[in-house]
């Protein structure tokens, strides 16, 4: 059975914000914070893992994904703020660990085997 996210990431309270979908949740905030992918979230520095959400149903993921990526900024500022008002990073509760030398190098393998073109 395969497991898959839909996240937001931000810089700092009514900050940027950075909504994605992925199947290893830890693994993306990882890249994210490290800036091991170049882009939105390296450029204004959007680390904190604010909301996710897990599905066991790839159609629903897709479609929660999506809704989220709709919306404006201050609904999904509400959305966050609703559940976790302080703005707490959930990274280290879902397991994040700061301290994966190993698993920076798997990563950078993997992103140069399969870069987005």
């Amino acid at each position: 059975m395969h497991t898959f996210y839909v996240y937001i990431l931000a810089n700092k309270r009514h900050g940027m914000l950075y909504s994605g979908f992925t199947n290893s949740l830890i693994r993306s905030v990882y890249e994210h914070r490290k800036g091991l992918l170049s882009g939105y979230t390296k450029k204004h520095s959007i680390k904190k893992l604010v909301y996710y959400k897990k599905f066991v149903d790839f159609e629903q993921a897709i479609n929660c994904g999506k809704h989220i990526k709709e919306m404006g900024k201050d609904d999904k500022n509400d959305l966050v703020e609703q559940l976790y008002p302080a703005l707490i990073d959930k990274y280290y509760d879902i397991g994040g660990d700061d301290e994966y030398e190993f698993y920076e190098k798997q990563i950078s393998c993997y992103r140069k085997e399969f870069a987005y073109k």
